[in-house]
């Protein structure tokens, strides 16, 4: 009697073919057990690669109380034998507790995009659609409480759209962002119970297939094509957060600033690449910044903040008898400090219709400052010396055109920072010099104020690259 391990298993093949031509037995995939759960599976059909690359994800359950969500890729050779890369925890770094029911795709450029649906603390009262590309650091969450999160994109290559199902206040709405923004979230106008986005020629030939199952008999319906929906006035998220994830080993702690606004009106944050990196805690610092806003003395203003763990005993373990981990709101950025050695940076966007932050009391406080920004001004780049990156911070005491250059010891330019006009207020801009030797550079703020001549301003400061 044969023996079969338990975990998830394929079989590799022709299907072009009648009956199909298997070229390899089936095997099991290496990482996966009797805890290995509700696997996707996709390949890109315009892709290059020749013979292809099969990308995969799948719920890994670590206890009765978290779950992680684990990523691998098959590629298949010449002579059609299998190799499969080392599965690795892409949750690792979303800051939930219970991450389950994957969804992906793979693109033209060999690279995968998955999102899945991801409890923060396993009480289902903060569930998100978790989107997140393997290779880099940072994840998107979406909606407040929802199900059936999906992942699709179009045959063209041009857009991915992750949709999924809200379930807050019994709405069972259905919404979607895609990636031209990631954070424009639409809806599809239809309720029910589950919906899946078909793929299609490009984003017109896309539609929506809402399942509804509240009353008999159950029914399917389609929505207009995804790329006729038009942004609607509640189009962007009225709830925004931003925030920082630390994981040491199997602990993550987390803190997000959100539900910022000022009489009524929400507060976002500061654009940031998709791709950024985040090598040290200076450098994820630089991207938890607010827009800039303005404060009256008669101004409602208001924000929220979320902290917590996905794991207790991961926590204390990873803490040791001294470490420590701390985040303060400060001005308008967040600044976490931690002492638990070596330890993986990631930042994660929320966006949602509904309340983000879950269940929350509110603390009136009152703020009195003589902070009025009174003048221009260029403050000395931290960390200086630096590598691979610095924040360099300015302020505008009126609407300007603003120019922020960076030159080399010989006056050449060397990056462009800032060029464009901005509102009065304070602003930091990281400055990466990933690419650039050792050594000695400049870098000059240059100030127009259109409505006073006489007030223009420049000045030059001084860096050190330390390599």
């Amino acid at each position: 009697m044969n023996t079969f391990p338990d975990g998830l298993w394929y079989k590799y093949g022709d299907g072009n073919t009648s009956p199909v031509s298997w070229y390899s037995a089936s095997q099991v995939l290496n990482g996966t057990g009797t805890t290995s759960f509700n696997p996707a599976i996709a390949v890109n059909r315009s892709s290059s690669s020749n013979p292809p690359l099969f990308q995969l994800a799948w719920e890994e359950d670590v206890s009765s109380s978290q779950s992680n969500i684990n990523y691998s890729s098959l590629t298949a050779s010449t002579n059609n034998t299998i190799t499969q890369s080392t599965p690795a925890n892409i949750s690792s770094g979303d800051g939930m507790t219970l991450n389950y029911r994957p969804s992906i795709i793979a693109l033209a450029d060999t690279t995968a995009r998955v999102c899945w649906a991801g409890d923060l603390d396993g009480t289902g009262q903060i569930v998100q659609a978790v989107f997140h590309d393997p290779g880099y650091y940072r994840y998107w969450g979406f909606g407040s409480i929802i199900k059936s999160p999906t992942v699709t994109f179009s045959d063209d290559n041009s857009r991915y759209v992750v949709s999924w199902n809200e379930t807050l206040n019994n709405s069972n709405a259905n919404k979607f962002t895609d990636s031209r923004t990631l954070s424009a979230i639409y809806d599809l106008g239809i309720n029910g119970n589950a919906v899946q986005i078909s793929n299609g020629a490009a984003a017109s030939n896309m539609y929506g297939t809402i399942f509804n199952s509240s009353t008999a008999p159950y029914y399917f319906s389609t929505s207009n094509s995804i790329g006729s929906i038009a942004p609607k006035v509640n189009a962007n998220a009225a709830s925004i957060g931003r925030g920082v994830v630390l994981t040491k080993d199997n602990a993550q702690f987390y803190f997000m600033l959100g539900n910022i606004s000022v009489d009524n009106s929400p507060v976002g944050f500061i654009d940031v690449p998709r791709k950024a990196r985040f090598d040290s805690l200076q450098a994820l610092n630089n991207c938890i910044i607010t827009a800039p806003f303005t404060l009256s003395g008669s101004s409602n203003f208001s924000y929220s903040v979320l902290s917590g763990i996905t794991d207790t005993a991961a926590a204390v373990s990873a803490l040791g008898k001294n470490g420590f981990v701390s985040f303060d709101v400060v001005k308008s950025n967040l600044a976490p400090e931690i002492s638990v050695g070596q330890t993986k940076l990631t930042m994660i966007d929320s966006y949602s219709n509904g309340n983000i932050m879950g269940k929350s009391t509110s603390k009136p406080i009152s703020y009195q400052s003589s902070n009025e920004i009174k003048s221009y001004k260029l403050d000395q780049n931290y960390p200086n010396p630096f590598n691979p990156s610095t924040a360099i911070s300015y302020q505008l005491s009126a609407d300007s055109y603003v120019t922020l250059k960076v030159y080399d010891i010989l006056g050449n330019l060397v990056k462009t920072l800032v060029n464009q006009y901005q509102n009065k207020g304070k602003y930091d801009i990281n400055f990466d010099a990933r690419k650039l030797a050792s050594g000695i550079y400049f870098y000059r703020l240059n100030v127009i104020n259109p409505a006073n001549q006489s007030q223009n301003y420049f000045t030059v400061k001084k860096m050190m690259l330390l390599k």
